[in-house]
């Protein structure tokens, strides 16, 4: 999927889980002081799947 409005916007990532209104998301490009990949949820409307 990839964010087309908001903080993220233009980032891509994988869809983990799907809400009523937002799913939740683990972006390719973004980590944690970790190294993990960054997760966050995003708005239904505010992204696009690029499958």
């Amino acid at each position: 999927m990839k964010v087309l409005d908001g903080e993220y916007k233009g980032e891509e990532g994988s869809i983990i889980n799907v809400y009523n209104n937002t799913v939740a998301v683990e972006f390719n490009n973004i980590h944690t002081k970790d190294g993990s990949k960054f997760r966050t949820v995003i708005k239904h409307g505010n992204y696009k799947s690029l499958s």
